[in-house]
Formats: structure tokens, sequence, C-alpha cells
């Protein structure tokens, strides 16, 4: 996080996240960050990944649901009693006979045989309406911008789950089972299902099925990537579970802490590769052995920064409609220049829309530059950001502006 002077405004300050350093090229490609070195054209295009530092990536997962957080009045968002809807658990079993809801956030499941929880996309999309009628997908910041168009694919998802077992003298299983699926492109063609598995033994492993509609496809069609041997999830406490789809990464985590891993690369010239389809991955929790209490049910996507043209000119350093016909080129970082980024990934005003410079500004720090709106210099850079104070104040009135600090919200950014 930096903060910097505009260039099209340099009385103003403005903080980003840095993502794009001097002497590369960037592209963002359904939404991640890949780059290349500048003048070297052939070098292959590397994605930066965020997940090499766990406390960056948890900081930008974006929620879809948590099951803690549930609506006490069963959701009825409309002014228009006529459109009130009861709200929906995303969550579908297979054999809702496995499953009895404890609380309202807690799951019991009862062991008899192997039952698996399926994420329903379309009952959130009839959960989050609008007083409109319309669905504001997964963006907090845009909900009240009715021109939101399409919502962004999603691909790199954290599917997590906190797990208690409970065993009795009718089930003679030894633990608890965990069998975590979504889809994604890891050849860069056509999506496969990809598997996180923790054995009631403790062997965990990661897998990776044939495409997505090949016909004849079978079990034995399936490739384990890496595998290994942790303890069995203990009996008498929840254990937190977690499996990371993101940046070309499948992880698996225990207790907040990674346990396994595979990195992959797309072989293939990633500027050509195919966009994201469908839109939503099949996203799946297969739980087995003995009986276990799910007292947590998470589904998290990655910040998506996107490069659809959402105003009159395209994202700088935006591929838009990957594939044949591709629109957009990279960014060209010269020395002493920065690309930065911001969170509201629809409608943050930052460098992929900045359409002009301040004339003094390009005069004196932008001369026999090839690229000049949407980068910043590096005369412009304050320093890193370190304190978060907003949002600060407290009202004073519910009409009046406020100027007592929320401290409650201050924090450091690690």
């Amino acid at each position: 996080m930096v903060v910097f002077k505009f260039p099209g405004k340099p009385q103003d300050n403005f903080i980003k996240r840095l993502v794009g350093l001097p002497d590369e090229k960037l592209f963002i490609i359904d939404g991640n960050i890949f780059t290349q070195p500048l003048n070297q054209p052939d070098a292959p295009w590397q994605i930066q990944r965020k997940s090499d530092r766990q406390v960056v990536q948890r900081a930008v997962w974006q929620p879809i649901y948590h099951s803690q957080y549930y609506p006490l009045d069963q959701g009825k968002p409309s002014l228009d009693r006529a459109n009130a809807y009861a709200w929906q658990f995303p969550w579908q079993a297979d054999d809702a006979d496995r499953f009895k809801r404890v609380q309202r956030t807690w799951l019991a499941y009862d062991g008899q045989k192997p039952a698996t929880l399926q994420f329903d996309f379309q009952s959130m999309l009839k959960n989050q309406i609008n007083f409109y009628g319309r669905p504001i997908g997964w963006y907090p910041y845009s909900q009240l911008d009715f021109s939101v168009g399409n919502i962004e694919s999603i691909e790199d998802v954290r599917i997590a789950i906190n797990v208690m077992p409970k065993p009795n003298e009718k089930n003679k299983a030894k633990g608890v089972g965990l069998t975590f699926q979504t889809t994604g492109r890891t050849d860069g063609l056509r999506p496969v299902p990809i598997r996180g598995t923790l054995n009631e033994d403790g062997k965990i492993s990661i897998s990776t099925g044939p495409p997505l509609g090949l016909k004849n496809a079978s079990d034995q069609q399936w490739q384990v990537r890496v595998t290994d041997q942790i303890q069995p999830l203990p009996t008498d406490r929840a254990t937190a579970l977690e499996f990371w789809y993101v940046d070309q990464q499948v992880s698996l985590w225990v207790n907040h802490k990674k346990v396994l891993t595979w990195d992959f690369q797309v072989p293939m010239d990633v500027l050509k590769r195919r966009p994201v389809a469908p839109l939503y991955p099949a996203l799946s929790v297969k739980i087995q052995g003995m009986p276990a209490i799910i007292t947590e049910l998470e589904l998290d996507r990655d910040l998506y920064y996107s490069s659809r043209p959402n105003r009159s000119s395209m994202a700088l350093g935006g591929l838009y409609k990957p594939g044949a016909n591709r629109q957009g080129d990279p960014v060209a970082i010269q020395k002493d220049q920065f690309y930065c980024l911001g969170d509201n990934s629809p409608f943050s005003h930052d460098g992929r829309y900045w359409g002009s410079v301040n004339p003094w500004i390009e005069d004196r720090l932008f001369a026999g530059k090839n690229q000049v709106t949407g980068l910043v210099p590096r005369e412009l850079m304050i320093g890193k950001a370190f304190f978060v104070y907003f949002p600060a104040p407290h009202r004073l009135t519910a009409t009046s502006a406020g100027i007592i600090p929320n401290f409650g919200d201050v924090r450091f950014i690690h």
C-alpha cells in the first residue's frame, strides 16, 4: 500500500496498491496480474502471486458467503413487500437427511454415509437483490451504482470450514475425512475439476480430473498432483480447514497453516488463453467418517482487477475478450515509474482509467516517455501506507459530518 501525489491533480494524495514495478510489462488477465521483463518480448508471461505471502492474500479475499452471518429477519430487502423473498441457505446437500441444523449457523453431520454440500450460486443471486430487484454483484462498494454491468467471472476461490468430530459408539469410524472440489483452467484450455482431500487417517492430496464435458470420463482419469501425511483431525476440538485455488496455485490449510501446495504455470500462450467459462465454478465439500459439527462454512473469491471498459476507454494494461478477438495492450512501465490499482475493482479511480496528466507534471516528469497516463513517476511517490484511519469519523448528529475519530477501526497495515 503506497501513498502518492495523483499525476492528474498533484495537490491530491492517493492511496493504492503498488502492482507494477519499473522495467516490466504488465497485463491484467482474468483479474490477475501477469508480468514480463521490459525489452524481453520472448520471455514468458508470469503470474504474480499474492498467495506467496499469506497475510496479503488473506487481506484481499472478497466474502461471497460466511455461514456465521445470518439475516435475523430471514431477509426482506425490498421496499416493495410484493418483492420480498425468503432467504436461502446456499450450500445444498445431496442428501439432506445427513445434516441437521443445530443452530442458525451450525450443521450436524450424522456420519451414517458420505454426504456432499454443493454451493448454489443461483440462490446467492436471489439473496443479493437490491431495492430495484437487480443483482448487485460481489462488490459492496458498488451496490448503489446501478450502471453495473455483468458480474465478473469467478475462478480463484477459498473454501473454509470448521469441523468438530463427535465420536459415538454406533459409528466405528476412526476420524473425519473431507474432500474440497472446484473447477479451474489448470492447462489454460477447458476447466477441470480440482480436489483437495484429507482422509480420516491424515493422508492429504491434491488431484485434478478430466476436462469438464469430456465424454466417458472416469475416476481412473484423475491425476494426483501432490500428496503428504499429517495427523488425523483431533476429536476433542474444532479444526479450521481451508482449500485455496488462487493465482495458479492450489493449497490445503489446517488451522491457518499451509500443509500442501501445488503450483502450476499455464503451458500455452497466456495472451491467447480462453475466457473463464462457465461464469461460476462448481464448488463442493464432501464429508465422511464419524459424526461431526460444522461450526463455520465460508466461501471467498479473490480480489479481481477488472479490465472491462466500464468508462469511455479501455482499462490500461487490461486484456479484454482473450483469444482470437483479444483487445488491449500491456502497460510498459519504464525506469522510475510505477503502476497502482485500487481494491474497488469495477469502479476504482486508479491507473487503469486515468484520462489525463497535469500539464506541469507531464512536462517535467514524463518528458520523452511513451506512456504518460496511468503511471506514477518516482518523484510523486510519498511512501508506504502504514496506518488505517478510514472510515474514521463518528457523526455528531444524524445529518452532520463527523469529526470524532472511530478508534475502533484505527489499526496498522501489516
